[in-house]
């Protein structure tokens, strides 16, 4: 087994989800080895505190994050933090926003360390075996438009 899975089982280990669709909590632990082997895996790495100044184009990103899920990535997840917010407070969010992708409330903040992420939104494609992508969709987004009109 390579060290990039034997991390990600330890990752997973310390997170826990709850389902989005209804809002309520099932408290039940990913294997993402398991994920990976159904697919790729797509981390979106959100802040419940979206609208604000600091998280500029949250607000457009988080009207089209359902349709992150694709055929592509079956097993997508957004993953919050606890820092400045509690659990209570991001299910408040994920309801008035109507996010149906599964929800990791990263509590620790072992997938952010693990994946170096200091700002949100900020999106992680994987494989079994490595990272695909990484970086803010908003500027991905972007640069496909800017690549699509140039065509």
């Amino acid at each position: 087994m390579n060290i990039f899975k034997l991390v990600l089982i330890a990752l997973y280990a310390l997170t826990f989800s709850f389902n989005a669709i209804g809002g309520e909590e099932t408290k039940h632990s990913h294997n993402l080895p398991d994920d990976l082997s159904q697919g790729k895996v797509k981390l979106i790495f959100f802040d419940a505190l979206c609208p604000m100044p600091q998280f500029p184009g949250c607000e457009e990103y988080l009207s089209n994050v359902n349709s992150e899920v694709s055929s592509e990535f079956p097993k997508t997840f957004m993953v919050f933090n606890t820092l400045y917010v509690d659990k209570a407070s991001i299910k408040t969010f994920v309801s008035k926003h109507n996010i149906k992708i599964p929800i990791i409330i990263d509590g620790d903040m072992a997938l952010h360390d693990h994946f170096e992420v200091y700002a949100t939104p900020y999106l992680i494609e994987l494989n079994e075996s490595q990272v695909l992508w990484r970086g803010n969709p908003l500027i991905r987004k972007e640069s496909a438009m800017e690549t699509s009109h140039e065509s």
